[in-house]
């Protein structure tokens, strides 16, 4: 049982290469792939719960360990940090015309997640070597669930044809994504202060 919240993260793993094809896939108009963006849609939302669920059983099974822990990291970032390169390229796909636009948001969401998250690993490791610990923020936490909501609700409006779920879906992603940055700015300042104040 113990080994329960490993295996349910590396389940989210392999779902996110997944979804990613999925949602490029499905973003051509050929009729063999016309379900693809439904089964994107729920590899994401079953993806993102998990998020929780492997933490969750964690704690209640006191499983916790630094292996699960990396695990968590890698698959949190794969989920977001192909999921949002892939709906940039399934939205140029149908909207050629657009790719402008579509490169610079994907350039924009990509940096403050994905970017954002590789600093922050780093800081990290750098405070822990000289002897501090950087925990994850309240703020910082959340970030993470406002973008995997956003996505869950951008990824649902072309599978069951809700306009208004692509715009609302984006609009929170970004709230998301600008969440990311504030908070690795918050960690980047809590290690430039430490470092100083070792005399590093």
């Amino acid at each position: 049982m113990k080994s329960l919240p490993n295996i349910i993260t590396y389940l989210r793993i392999f779902c996110s290469p997944a979804l990613a094809l999925a949602l490029v896939l499905g973003a051509f108009n050929n009729k063999e792939f016309a379900a693809f963006p439904m089964y994107a849609f729920w590899l994401f939302v079953i993806a993102a719960s998990t998020d929780w669920l492997d933490g969750f059983l964690a704690r209640a099974l006191d499983a916790k360990s630094e292996e699960g822990a990396r695990l968590d990291l890698l698959a949190d970032k794969l989920l977001v940090g192909l999921t949002i390169p892939a709906i940039i390229l399934a939205e140029i796909v149908r909207n050629p015309s657009n790719f402008v636009i579509y490169i610079i948001a994907g350039l924009f969401l990509t940096y403050a997640t994905s970017g954002r998250d590789l600093l922050v690993t780093k800081w990290r490791e750098k405070a822990k070597a000289i002897g501090f610990e950087m925990p994850a923020t309240f703020i910082a936490k959340t970030k993470t669930a406002v973008i995997l909501v956003g996505i869950s609700i951008f990824l649902a409006a072309k599978p069951f044809n809700i306009v208004p779920s692509y715009y609302i879906g984006a609009i929170i992603t970004f709230i998301g994504a600008f969440m990311s940055i504030y908070t690795g700015y918050q960690y980047y300042k809590a290690f430039s202060e430490k470092s100083k104040s070792s005399g590093i």
